[in-house]
């Protein structure tokens, strides 16, 4: 693939090195960000350059998260022409600057990264399950990664690291029963994502198997303390058909269709109580946790708001209590 430079010829895209393109931007930000003075400056730049809005400042990238590169980058495209100025009235910056053809094979980089930004975006939310999208979003994430093809070899390289770590994160999920688990018991998966694929039969298995221990846990808690020489055959009988029945139960959910991706899974639960009442307590476990740390941290990073010089007495159950009734009212719970 090649791209068009300002006067319409060919530029071929095999000499260029998308890691120098974005340190150089890095670099380019972390001076920007790194005094109130160099941002007014740039600020007064990108008034200049006409862009709306006229306080829009470059964004910094972080180590711990997987979309922060994506928006450094995409912000930066956005503000070209003033990050261009700054750069030429910065000495120290005098080799970061980047020429069209750069510019324009941002695009490409931005491409791979886009993934990994809906990825994150859709994981770290609060609002809806997420921990059963988390082997279907590692599989979709390479998926999409793979399908684009451009001829640069230091770009297929980096388009084959993040391959192979994805792939890494993917398969540890696979061996981690709680990720399938919740993906089954997720009414818009079920069973259909690992329809075909080489693991069908096993992850089933163990869904059957979880399933069991569920029933079996249940039972326990449930019954009487147990006196074995004062049952019947009869009450034998009964006491055996109740794994018999979590299977009929598994058959019977696995047997219905999925629903759409817009409804609601944990309403799907509420309504299937009564049908599915062993599912529906394997699903408020699964489907309660969060796929990332992210919402809690979200939860939590108020806390010093609410523990005021003038709220110093509150207890830390108190305390958590409050930051935790917060969080559920900003995310629409319907108690």
């Amino acid at each position: 693939m090649e791209i068009l430079d300002e006067n319409g010829n060919e530029n071929d895209l095999s000499s260029i090195v998308p890691g120098t393109i974005i340190s150089r931007i890095h670099k380019v930000v972390t001076t920007i960000r790194s005094s109130p003075q160099k941002e007014q400056d740039f600020l007064a730049m990108v008034s200049a350059a006409k862009i709306e809005p006229p306080n829009l400042t470059v964004i910094q990238d972080v180590a711990t998260r997987w979309n922060a590169t994506y928006h450094m980058l995409s912000r930066s495209q956005k503000l070209r022409v003033p990050i261009d100025m700054f750069i030429a009235s910065d000495s120290t910056l005098k080799n970061c600057s980047l020429l069209s053809e750069e510019w324009k094979f941002l695009d490409h980089i931005l491409s791979v990264l886009k993934p990994l930004d809906d990825v994150t975006n859709f994981l770290s939310s609060s609002k809806y399950p997420s921990l059963s999208a988390v082997i279907p979003c590692y599989s979709g994430c390479i998926e999409q990664i793979q399908s684009i093809a451009i001829d640069n070899s230091s770009f297929t390289s980096a388009q084959m690291a993040i391959e192979k770590k994805l792939d890494e994160y993917y398969q540890a999920a696979l061996r981690k029963k709680v990720y399938a688990t919740a993906t089954i018991l997720d009414p818009r998966f079920k069973a259909e994502y690992f329809r075909g694929r080489q693991d069908c039969v096993s992850v089933k298995r163990r869904f059957y198997q979880d399933a069991e221990s569920y029933a079996k846990h249940s039972e326990k808690s449930t019954a009487e303390p147990p006196q074995e020489n004062k049952l019947t055959w009869i009450d034998r009988l009964f006491k055996k058909s109740k794994l018999s029945n979590v299977h009929e139960e598994v058959k019977l959910y696995l047997s219905e269709p999925t629903i759409c991706k817009t409804s609601d899974p944990l309403l799907y639960w509420k309504e299937k109580k009564k049908a599915f009442p062993c599912l529906y307590v394997m699903a408020m476990k699964h489907l309660s946790v969060c796929a990332t740390s992210t919402p809690s941290e979200r939860a939590f990073s108020g806390g010093r708001l609410l523990c005021s010089h003038l709220r110093g007495s509150l207890s830390s159950e108190k305390l958590t209590a409050l930051m935790c009734l917060k969080s559920w009212l900003q995310s629409g719970f319907d108690a």
